[in-house]
């Protein structure tokens, strides 16, 4: 090879490894995972840091704020963007836990003890079984011990069959 050719070849394949700021490439500065975050982890703060990318590797990029508190949905890994897909509205009942059931319609509230049978965030519908009834019947997750029963057929609250 000639020294021009090498010279060349050289500058070619340094443009591959020039930082997107030096190439004139149009970047966005976005959070990014430090380390691996496992499905069901919520996410801090710490887990994040910000770097220039390319705009089509940081297109659908979360905020810092649309992040932070969240759970990963799957297994997020470091030096990954974090897009709305990837996280959810933390759990607040889990399945197995012990929860009170209330049914409440006007003046009248009825309480009893039920066990989630799924995972749910605040505000999702969730399936309880009713420990009193053996009946399985689905409320609104409102917060970690409480699931309220809106229109429900009382006896699915009851003893009665």
């Amino acid at each position: 090879m000639k020294p021009t050719q090498i010279i060349t070849s050289l500058f070619c394949l340094s443009l591959l490894y020039i930082s997107p700021a030096l190439a004139n490439v149009r970047t966005k500065r976005v959070p990014v995972l430090t380390e691996a975050i496992e499905k069901g982890s919520i996410i801090k703060a710490d887990d994040l840091i910000y770097k220039d990318l390319r705009l089509i590797r940081a297109n659908g990029a979360l905020a810092k704020k649309q992040i932070v508190g969240r759970m990963a949905r799957r297994m997020l890994y470091p030096n990954s963007i974090v897009r709305a897909f990837d996280v959810k509205a933390p759990d607040v009942v889990r399945k197995g836990q012990m929860v009170s059931l209330i049914y409440k319609s006007g003046a009248l509230t009825i309480a009893t003890t039920g066990r989630v049978l799924e995972n749910g965030e605040k505000g999702s519908m969730v399936r309880v079984e009713n420990l009193t009834s053996k009946k399985t019947v689905t409320g609104q997750a409102t917060s970690g011990s409480i699931v309220l029963i809106q229109g429900a057929n009382l006896n699915s609250l009851s003893n009665h069959r």
